[in-house]
């Protein structure tokens, strides 16, 4: 229980300190692999070929149904067009 704990308190803290600078050096990249990567493999997302709105419809349920942190919104918005961009058909 006590490493449970743990890791959650540093998951968030890693989170948190990372949009914590300011927002032009924070690449589209970054915000992908900080918010995605503490959950499951990048690679996972590499290989999917989805459309902005199916993207959003992802994220949506990472938040809803597997309690990703909640992105702000633009940071939210730069990682579906990200997304869409790079990860699309």
């Amino acid at each position: 229980m006590r490493i449970i704990l743990i890791c959650l308190i540093v998951i968030l803290n890693l989170n948190f300190n990372t949009f914590a600078k300011d927002e032009i050096s924070i690449t589209d990249e970054e915000i992908l692999k900080y918010s995605c990567s503490s959950c499951h493999s990048l690679n996972i997302v590499y290989q999917q070929r989805l459309n902005e709105e199916r993207w959003k419809e992802i994220i949506l349920l990472m938040y809803d149904e597997n309690g990703m942190t909640k992105l702000d919104k633009k940071y939210e918005d730069r990682l579906i067009k990200y997304l869409s961009k790079n990860y699309n058909y």
